[in-house]
């Protein structure tokens, strides 16, 4: 509690305490104040001890000068009545009734007392008042106005109200702290080919995020002792995480290394309270069955979690659905375009048939795939083929000494039909190893490489640069 100077001087001090703290809180500026914990459903009660400075309030007041002292206290009712010696004075002339005057019942929460003395000549001294107090609701912040109010010759003395506020006596802030992160972009993402994560590591397992949990041992558990770990406050707590596209190609959910229960498209991590007491911040990890690989859906996990209270405690604040890291598949694969433009080439059976040779260099193996983009044409061609590696280039394509080559009624088979169409780019696609940093293929970043075009039955050769 902050003891401050308030009202033209009246200073006001505050203890709520338990049973043996009972006591003068001290000189201006100390610091009483007591937080509990919001969770906490103890019950709060002991003695509300308040001192206020009364030094030369009152010297304008007349010889027969009379003060009452109305006390209200907020989120709190009295556990007992307020006692006959409940308000002690010091100080000649600054005395006031030991007993209240009014009120002051067991369940209430105001009391009168008036003063018993020649204001007027109160130099130096304080009252001291002593109110057993019980708060209300666990939660509401406890707070207390006093009203000085002159009641016979007044003189100048004006009315004072001091208003203590909640950090002067009680007042609550959480003790337990949950928190769900998401883990970086790129541990969620699976390679089709099971070479491993984008960024390195191994693909048997990766994280989804992260679970955290702090605890304030600072705080107060009851107006005796402070908190000394989760496990006075929370009985167990449920990890819940979905799956929106289900688990299919995941084996495993673990939290902290701990597995979690799997049904249907949920996992739930059930947490007792040696979990709890350990826990600080655990990974999510998830474990991948390297033999379905790509049935892992592309999905955006989420996750939530409750805690239950310990018995007598109050609600405990969880965390709502929080997203996740993205769970996806990474093909492995990059696109390296080519420039060429073959316009109005016959395709399929009939015409003119052409070759087509891709210069690389290229190795097998590493081109996994060539895709042929297509324009115009007299009938409804697909905007694109792709052709796989063959031992057959009438049926896809093939790599020999450095050199892709497919066939006009390769393009054909591939697009399940015949006729002419412009042929307005080639797409080379290889595994992401073959390609450097700035998005090239290795082989081509230092070599010449042409896309050209023979037309078998009129024996001509069309050039496109690369």
């Amino acid at each position: 509690m902050t003891i401050k100077q308030l009202l033209g001087g009246v200073a006001a001090a505050a203890l709520l305490g338990g049973a043996a703290s009972a006591q003068i809180v001290g000189t201006v500026g100390g610091d009483y104040g007591v937080t509990v914990a919001s969770e906490s459903g103890q019950e709060l009660s002991g003695d509300l001890v308040l001192t206020f400075t009364l030094d030369g309030e009152f010297a304008g007041m007349g010889a027969g000068g009379e003060v009452e002292l109305l006390i209200t206290v907020n989120g709190g009712t009295f556990s007992a009545p307020v006692g006959t010696m409940s308000l002690a004075s010091t100080g000649a002339g600054c005395t006031f009734s030991a007993a209240p005057t009014l009120g002051g019942g067991a369940g209430g929460n105001t009391v009168r007392y008036e003063s018993t003395a020649q204001l007027n000549q109160c130099a130096t001294g304080n009252i001291e008042v002593t109110l057993p107090v019980v708060v209300s609701e666990n939660g509401e912040p406890v707070t207390v106005s006093a009203e000085f109010t002159g009641t016979a010759d007044v003189g100048s003395y004006d009315d004072q109200t001091v208003n203590i506020e909640a950090d002067d006596i009680l007042e609550y802030a959480p003790a337990i702290e949950f928190a769900i992160a998401a883990s970086a972009d790129a541990n969620g993402e699976l390679n089709a080919d099971g070479d491993g994560f984008r960024d390195g590591g191994n693909l048997t397992n990766g994280t989804l995020g992260t679970l955290g949990v702090t605890v304030d041992t600072a705080l107060q558990y009851d107006l005796q002792n402070t908190v000394a770990d989760i496990n006075d406050l929370v009985a167990s707590a449920d990890f819940v995480v979905t799956f929106p596209e289900g688990v299919d190609g995941l084996t495993a959910i673990e939290l902290g290394g701990e597995a979690c229960t799997v049904a249907g498209s949920t996992a739930t991590c059930e947490l007792g309270t040696t979990e709890l007491t350990a826990l600080e911040a655990s990974d999510l990890d998830f474990i991948v069955d390297l033999t379905t690989t790509e049935s892992v859906a592309d999905q955006v996990p989420t996750a939530t979690l409750t805690a239950v209270a310990t018995t007598d405690n109050g609600p405990i604040e969880g965390v709502d659905s929080t997203d996740l890291t993205r769970l996806s598949i990474d093909d492995g694969l990059g696109e390296f375009p080519l420039t060429a433009e073959f316009l109005w080439t016959r395709v399929g059976s009939g015409g003119t048939e052409s070759n087509f040779r891709l210069s690389g260099p290229f190795s097998a193996g590493e081109i996994r795939s060539v895709i042929v983009s297509f324009g115009d044409g007299n009938r409804d061609f697909p905007a694109s083929v792709t052709l796989s590696e063959t031992d057959t280039p009438s049926e896809g394509f093939r790599i020999s000494e450095d050199v892709i080559s497919f066939t006009s009624q390769g393009l054909g088979v591939a697009a399940g039909l015949s006729g002419n169409v412009d042929i307005t780019g080639i797409t080379i696609v290889a595994d992401e190893n073959v390609f450097s940093t700035d998005g090239s293929l290795e082989q081509l970043s230092d070599a010449t490489a042409s896309v050209s075009r023979l037309l078998i039955n009129r024996n001509e050769l069309g050039l496109s640069d690369l």
